[in-house]
């Protein structure tokens, strides 16, 4: 990941991470099966979301927190 374009993110759980300079208060970070990285989603009405980029968030790469 570049830190071109990206800001200092905080989970509600306590982990630090970078993330797209277009994540939001709210957004979902995921790690959805198949991507190497954890992904920023934002919730677009009751049941679909929308990517915002991939982010790298300390103790949630390469599969620690599975």
């Amino acid at each position: 990941l570049s830190l071109d374009e990206r800001v200092l993110i905080t989970t509600r759980t306590g982990y630090l991470g970078l993330a797209p300079k277009a994540v939001h208060q709210g957004d979902v970070v995921a790690i959805l099966l198949g991507c190497k990285c954890p992904i920023v989603l934002r919730l677009y009405g009751d049941n679909f979301f929308h990517v915002i980029g991939e982010c790298y968030v300390h103790r949630l790469m390469d599969g620690e927190i599975l």
